[in-house]
């Protein structure tokens, strides 16, 4: 799978979504971004403020809200 997968930004912003939407089908691709997490922070939004929290989690600085996250992927599905 890590071939597929070679970009550890992706990796974790897929990671994090997939969690943050409860997707137990995405449960092995969750496990298998927790150990390809890379040691360097990656901006959640690419291009973004370089501002926001740590996830140490997910290894993202999170320069959006979750609630602006979910009202994103609500209005986009």
């Amino acid at each position: 799978m890590a071939k597929l997968y070679d970009n550890a930004s992706l990796i974790k912003r897929m990671g994090y979504l997939a969690e943050l939407l409860k997707k137990k089908e995405l449960d092995p691709f969750i496990d298998f971004a927790k150990q390809n997490l890379g040691k360097k922070y990656t901006l959640f939004e690419p291009g973004g403020e370089d501002c926001g929290i740590f996830n140490s989690a997910w290894m993202l600085r999170m320069n959006m809200t979750e609630a602006a996250i979910m009202q994103i992927i609500e209005t986009s599905y």
